[in-house]
């Protein structure tokens, strides 16, 4: 994937972490679901291509934990709490993944799993 495309993705994602954020704080939560989810493939494209994501200096693993955090808080949220313990365990698994393919450092790796694992209630 082409540095512009890759770059063009991440600012994608900001901006729909942005909207998604504002939505929430309106407590518009339907919006604010579709926009993380949106967010959440982003932030899944830009994992797949980590090596990229590296040498772009693009921190893909905080956009991909920060994207299942905050699509976790709104499943909360809304009292889907079976949808938000859905979304951690998906987190978890593909930060697994993509350690175990040695993509991810394992310094990142347990900061990840651990900052996911402690939202679990």
């Amino acid at each position: 994937m082409s540095d512009y495309c890759m770059c063009h993705i991440k600012n994608y994602w900001q901006e729909l972490v942005t909207l998604s954020s504002q939505e929430f704080i309106q407590e518009a939560y339907t919006k604010a679901l579709s926009y993380s989810k949106e967010a959440l493939y982003r932030a899944e494209v830009l994992a797949t291509h980590s090596k990229r994501c590296e040498e772009l200096q693009i921190p893909f693993a905080d956009i991909y934990t920060f994207s299942c955090e905050n699509l976790a808080q709104i499943y909360q949220q809304i009292g889907e709490p079976l949808q938000a313990e859905k979304v951690l365990k998906q987190g978890i698994l593909f930060l697994s993944y993509l350690y175990k393919q040695r993509l991810l450092k394992k310094n990142i790796f347990e900061e990840k799993m651990q900052t996911l694992s402690s939202l679990f209630c």
